[in-house]
């Protein structure tokens, strides 16, 4: 039992030494993870102009098509839609962020487990790294990102539970006209979320 849990204990503090010393890379190469996530997800057969403006966090082409998408693929929190949503707008993403956050969620760290897959076939391919070199960064990355996800998630909850009232004031003051204009079409769409954040689990 003692040799069990000094075998779990240097395990853990060798993944977390991995951690450590290769969170710079993990950290700089997370957005390009996210958006490729992002974009996998899109029912789209192209990325479009709007989502790659997004992506460059530039929000001056946002519409609603934009604004479901990104409520409910990505898993980060975009603060800055609030001022260029009107109140309905606001309420609109909050909403389906909060619907969509546990398929979000289950998808990124489905992706993260295959990022482990992925440096594990490539321990297997290339001599020059060591099996065990690559078996444990293959078990530090995906790690690393399913902990970034759950803070990610976390941030976003709060959030958005936040900014339900927050984000649809501030924007029902900066576009009060649109705030009415919007809100047909954002009924529609709030339905239309209700159904992709079941369906999610199921095909992406």
């Amino acid at each position: 039992m003692t040799k069990m849990r000094k075998r779990i204990s240097v395990g853990i503090m060798m993944v977390l030494m991995v951690i450590l010393l290769s969170g710079c890379q993990l950290t700089d190469s997370y957005p390009l993870k996210t958006s490729t996530v992002l974009l996998a997800g899109s029912s789209m057969e192209e990325p479009s102009s709007d989502i790659a403006s997004m992506l460059d966090g530039s929000t001056s082409s946002m519409d609603k098509k934009v604004l479901f998408l990104v409520a409910e693929r990505d898993l980060r929190y975009h603060w800055s839609f609030t001022k260029e949503l009107s109140g309905s707008g606001n309420l609109a993403y909050n909403i389906s962020y909060l619907l969509n956050l546990p398929a979000k969620l289950f998808r990124n760290i489905q992706a993260d487990i295959g990022v482990g897959k992925y440096f594990n076939e490539q321990a297997q391919s290339e001599s020059g790294l060591s099996s065990y070199s690559n078996s444990v960064y293959s078990v530090a990355t995906p790690v690393t990102w399913i902990i970034m996800d759950i803070i990610y998630a976390v941030i976003g909850f709060f959030a958005a539970l936040l900014m339900l009232i927050f984000g649809t004031i501030i924007g029902l003051l900066h576009h009060p006209i649109n705030t009415l204009t919007d809100l047909p079409g954002l009924i529609v769409g709030v339905v239309k979320t209700v159904y992709y954040a079941v369906a999610h689990f199921f095909y992406w």
